[in-house]
């Protein structure tokens, strides 16, 4: 794992970890490249719930074989159990974020990091081809795996703004998010509604569902209906 850019980070699953070990789970496997980092977040997890069986795994997720070993043994550990709820948090971003586009790989993000994120998605920056790129790849790839595997619940989710390992300093005058709002949407996605009070949220869902709110979809008006019937066109 040595050729891995030093620019993966771990920092941010320690958002996400409070929330959960407060929930309960059976156990937990902390994964990234920065053992110690994972170690940190192993102990904020037996701090909160020292019952909670926490492992941390160095792993490259860019590696199909590595990311097989993983489940296989998760498995292994929990007596061929298969984990139930997975969160994406994998990330990359160029060392050099001021390199014009012809000199980034934007492979390299998307094989790393097809983690959704809104903003990152659609909002143009020429600086940050390959991580955009890689956020667009990811809120397609929910798509895909929801279509592919109905018995999954496959969410994008915008973290907001949060201070991680790879923060660029450029947008720390802007309001910064609670690692905690992110946190807990996490564990109400996967407990159900029953365990949150969402209830403004779930008054609006035949809107958000029916309007697809919170799709990314082509909004142009398309179709012959549109133009006048005296409009001609020229090959």
């Amino acid at each position: 794992m040595d050729q891995l850019a030093p620019d993966h980070f771990v920092t941010s699953i320690q958002h996400r970890t409070p929330a959960f070990a407060h929930a309960g789970p059976r156990g937990r496997f902390l994964v990234g490249r920065d053992l110690a980092a994972l170690r940190a977040a192993k102990r904020s997890v037996h701090a909160i719930n020292p019952i909670i069986q926490t492992l941390a795994v160095v792993t490259d997720i860019s590696s199909a074989a590595a990311v097989t070993a993983l489940f296989a043994t998760i498995a292994t550990t929990f007596d061929g159990s298969a984990a139930t709820i997975l969160i994406n948090n994998a990330d990359f971003l160029s060392g050099d974020s001021a390199a014009p586009m012809h000199a980034q790989d934007p492979h390299a993000g998307v094989s790393t990091s097809s983690q959704p994120r809104l903003g990152a998605a659609w909002l143009v920056y020429s600086f940050l081809s390959g991580y955009s790129l890689s956020k667009l790849a990811g809120l397609q790839l929910m798509n895909f795996v929801a279509t592919a595997y109905p018995q999954v619940t496959a969410v994008a989710l915008h973290p907001g703004l949060v201070d991680t390992d790879m923060f660029d300093e450029a947008f720390r005058s802007f309001d910064l998010d609670s690692p905690a709002l992110v946190s807990g949407v996490t564990v109400w996605l996967a407990a159900g509604s029953e365990r949150a009070n969402v209830e403004d949220l779930g008054e609006r869902k035949e809107e958000i569902v029916t309007g697809e709110l919170l799709k990314m979809k082509l909004n142009g008006k398309l179709g012959k209906d549109q133009f006048s019937e005296e409009s001609t066109w020229t090959r």
